[in-house]
């Protein structure tokens, strides 16, 4: 275990208990339903939430018929996940939710054919992206593919005083360098929004990586 990992633990777990997103993002949904458009297909499709917080994309996983697994640094975000399954009317919605970090993944190589990962990457320590691509990467079977949406250096959350959850944000330089040692194809885009009257930007990576 690393050594941050508790003191990490402690903190998620506090933000888990505040709450979180109560709906799947619209980018999410597009690239899931346009990369497995099959539904026969998806029930031997598996997938990971990776950083699934208190589950909502866990949820539309397995409500769209993968085969869903999730994990998150955070306990009480795995409950929450858990907990989220169970209120569903769909009795049979099933997820294999368990505790771990994004860089202490313990799953066989080539055993997932997609990754998700909504909100996770500027929330971590320095290094530790960069350390856990080449294991995630390692995760997927040929010609599968990691889905990620994270904070871009210009978004307004990072050196936010008021959000001390986001840590860092990542230049284009910084996207580059991390997926293209690991995977055969990139397609990086960017999602920019503005709110409050335009006063703040909201602006994102999105990043698909092919195996």
């Amino acid at each position: 275990m690393y050594a941050h990992s508790e003191n990490e633990r402690s903190l998620w777990d506090k933000w888990n208990a505040g709450g979180g997103p109560q709906y799947p993002r619209d980018e999410v949904v597009r690239f899931f339903f346009r990369r497995f458009k099959d539904e026969n297909n998806r029930k031997k499709t598996r997938a990971l939430d990776l950083g699934c917080g208190g589950g909502v994309h866990t949820v539309f996983l397995a409500q769209s018929g993968f085969e869903t697994m999730a994990c998150d640094i955070s306990p009480e975000g795995v409950k929450k996940t858990e907990q989220r399954l169970a209120r569903e009317k769909d009795k049979s919605l099933r997820a294999d939710a368990f505790v771990a970090s994004i860089e202490e993944i313990d799953l066989p190589s080539a055993s997932l054919d997609a990754i998700l990962s909504v909100g996770v990457f500027e929330c971590t320590l320095p290094g530790v992206v960069e350390i856990a691509m080449p294991k995630i990467a390692d995760l997927l079977r040929p010609g599968g593919a990691g889905f990620f949406i994270f904070a871009s250096d210009k978004d307004y959350r990072v050196g936010s005083a008021q959000n001390p959850y986001v840590r860092r944000g990542f230049t284009e330089s910084d996207v580059r360098s991390i997926f293209t040692a690991s995977f055969a194809e990139l397609d990086i885009n960017r999602i920019i929004r503005t709110e409050q009257n335009q006063s703040i930007e909201l602006n994102e990576w999105m990043v698909t990586a092919t195996k």
